[in-house]
């Protein structure tokens, strides 16, 4: 066998470990995850960017302020949109205050 036949085989047997093993967890996981988010939202703790893409508002949602600062932060530096502001639990920053220090 060939090292390139080797490795093939290597590469086949994680695959079929990681759809045994792996996989269930990685869908616990992400599982668990949205039900933290349900709860953080149903109590009012989750933070959001709003801003304008192509002419049309959107919101994101984020865990902390940091999270949301640094959305809005790439956002902007990627030229993917104009943040409008940034709001959550006794936040409001509009314009640019999100990214002052």
């Amino acid at each position: 066998m060939s090292t390139l036949d080797e490795l093939a085989a290597k590469v086949a047997a994680l695959r079929g470990e990681y759809a045994r093993v792996g996989k269930p967890i990685l869908n616990a996981i992400i599982e668990a995850d949205e039900q933290i988010r349900e709860i953080k939202r149903d109590r009012g703790e989750l933070f959001y960017v709003e801003y304008m893409r192509y002419h049309q508002q959107c919101t994101e949602e984020c865990d902390d302020l940091e999270e949301a600062k640094g959305y809005a932060r790439a956002l902007e530096d990627a030229g993917d949109g104009s943040v409008k502001r940034i709001y959550g639990p006794g936040v409001e920053l509009t314009d640019s205050e999100w990214d002052e220090p």
